[in-house]
C-alpha cells in the first residue's frame, strides 16, 4: 500500500540512500 508512493520518493534521490542503508543492514543482520 505504501510502495506506489516510496516508489515515486525513491527515484526522486531521497529515500534512495534511506532504502540503500535499510537493505545493507537487513543483509548484515540476516
Amino acid at each position: 500500500m505504501t510502495l506506489p508512493q516510496l516508489d515515486g520518493e525513491i527515484r526522486a534521490g531521497r529515500h534512495h540512500m534511506r532504502v540503500r542503508v535499510y537493505y545493507e543492514d537487513t543483509d548484515f543482520s540476516g
